[in-house]
């Protein structure tokens, strides 16, 4: 909720990707967190704040998580495929980077 209602603060995206994170580090989660609309949430705040990299970090490896369920794979595929690529664009090295790579290859791309 806090994430709906404070978009414009880095801040809060921040602290509530890194929440989602480590919540959907729990494979009992990831369809949980998908059904709350995790992943658009996430998405909308990388599109909110692309100069944020922690935040950016979190969001693909919140993104990579969730892909790692079977059940949930294909809506992370539809909704989160096109960001994963331009963070890749945007961000070229380092761990930011790497999360958006592995998201990817995940994907299969």
């Amino acid at each position: 909720a806090a994430m709906h209602a404070h978009t414009a603060s880095v801040a809060v995206q921040e602290q509530g990707c890194m929440v989602l994170r480590n919540i959907s580090v729990n494979a009992d989660n990831t369809v949980a967190v998908a059904k709350a609309g995790g992943i658009q949430t996430v998405i909308a705040a990388m599109h909110a704040h692309p100069g944020s990299a922690a935040l950016l970090e979190d969001s693909c490896r919140v993104l990579f998580n969730l892909a790692c369920s079977s059940n949930v794979r294909p809506l992370v595929a539809m909704r989160g495929r096109a960001a994963a690529a331009v963070v890749c664009q945007a961000y070229p090295a380092g761990a930011v980077a790497t999360q958006a790579r592995s998201l990817l290859s995940l994907l299969g791309q």
